[in-house]
């Protein structure tokens, strides 16, 4: 089978995502498999570790992603990255929208070369009998009609409540609606996710994020300590992506009332996000930004970690939607783990859900003389690996 695979986060990043196990989970099973790889400012391209995989092309596609099609205008300027509703709204109301379309550059709008680039490469993948396109985020849906003439299946991985990026320029929710109702099926890792995308799609089967567990087990093994740790005091952890959906307000809460913790983030920094951790940087000298680590040597990190967070900001798209991959990657590694309220991980073990900052900041001091029982903690994660939730996925395949 031929498995074309289209998400905006690029191959070689510090942390493992979904679709990254999706791909190698493809590959492993015999699948000849493309990754699309979208350039994105976000990821420091000098510290992107990979891990080779048979059967897996990574295409460096040639265009460059972008969410907000207004950063070609600002350059230079000091205006916002995200452009206010309200003013959209102004715009509309005072008819001169298609004026400031013409103005603007978005990520649908491409050469001709670029589109010849792309259905030549799709072209390769479309010799197999069963070929798959796997969509999680509704980026080149321009494409589905192609698709569908070369006889592929449309899957849709819905990961996220993508509402948060909707505006009258993105138009995301009408490309998602759109793609929805063309797949053979959906996925969704959320009830809310699952819900949502059935008023489209009959087709749609819920299927929850999983654990590389032997992976992360390896956290609790004796190992040396990394020198760019900090000593002395308990670690409170996270590792991720840090950028606009972690609480800012909430880590400087939680990091000033706790000066004898130390608070550790690894992975790579959205630039957009850098003001704020500047300022936490400057009230905290107890909080630590360590870069991104290679994903071989995270376990290494986490087996120092105390315990480790998720302070999310709490908005309904996160709160209804959130299914983090870092919980499973966190209790594998045998630490409890402190969340913000995520309705999808309420009864996991050893996770202490938090439904305001005073709960949150006494759950990380309840957590961490948690007694835990690894034996809680495996019969759970063997119910929730990568390789389980793969097989699901076969079986949805087998009815298309």
């Amino acid at each position: 089978m031929d498995v074309i695979l289209i998400n905006p986060i690029p191959w070689n990043v510090s942390t493992y995502n979904r679709i990254h196990h999706f791909a190698e989970l493809f590959s492993n099973d015999g699948n000849r498999v493309l990754f699309v790889n979208f350039p994105n400012v976000h990821f420091d391209k000098e510290k992107e570790k990979g891990r080779t995989i048979p059967n897996l092309e990574i295409w460096h596609n040639p265009y460059e992603f972008d969410l907000n099609p207004f950063n070609r205008l600002k350059k230079g300027s000091r205006l916002e990255s995200k452009i206010d509703s309200l003013a959209i709204r102004i715009l509309r109301r005072l008819q001169i929208l298609r004026i400031f379309n013409f103005l603007k550059t978005t990520h649908q709008e491409k050469t001709q070369d670029v589109q010849k680039a792309y259905i030549r490469k799709f072209n390769t993948y479309s010799t197999s009998e069963k070929k798959v396109v796997l969509y999680q985020f509704p980026l080149l849906v321009e494409y589905i009609p192609f698709f569908k003439k070369m006889g592929f299946k449309l899957i849709y991985d819905s990961v996220d409540d993508i509402s948060y990026w909707d505006s009258p320029t993105t138009q995301i929710l009408a490309k998602e609606e759109y793609l929805i109702k063309n797949s053979d099926f959906v996925l969704a890792t959320a009830k809310y996710l699952q819900e949502r995308a059935l008023k489209f799609n009959k087709n749609t089967y819920y299927l929850t994020n999983g654990a590389e567990f032997h992976h992360f087990i390896k956290a609790r093994e004796k190992c040396s300590r990394p020198p760019d740790l900090p000593s002395g005091n308990p670690i409170i952890g996270f590792f991720g992506l840090i950028a606009e959906h972690l609480d800012a307000k909430l880590l400087d809460y939680v990091i000033s009332k706790r000066p004898n913790y130390n608070f550790v983030f690894i992975g790579n920094i959205d630039p957009a996000f850098n003001d704020k951790l500047k300022q936490i940087k400057s009230n905290n000298e107890n909080f630590f930004l360590l870069g991104a680590k290679k994903y071989e040597d995270l376990p290494q990190y986490i087996h120092y970690f105390d315990t480790t967070l998720i302070p999310f900001v709490s908005l309904k798209q996160v709160t209804d939607s959130g299914h983090p991959v870092k919980i499973y990657e966190s209790l594998a590694g045998g630490k409890p783990v402190v969340s913000i309220f995520l309705r999808e991980m309420v009864g996991f073990p050893y996770v202490y859900i938090s439904k305001n900052y005073e709960e949150f900041l006494k759950n990380i001091d309840i957590s961490l003389s948690a007694e835990i029982e690894p034996e809680k903690i495996d019969k759970f994660l063997q119910q929730n690996t990568w390789e389980a939730r793969f097989e699901k996925l076969k079986d949805f395949l087998l009815k298309i």
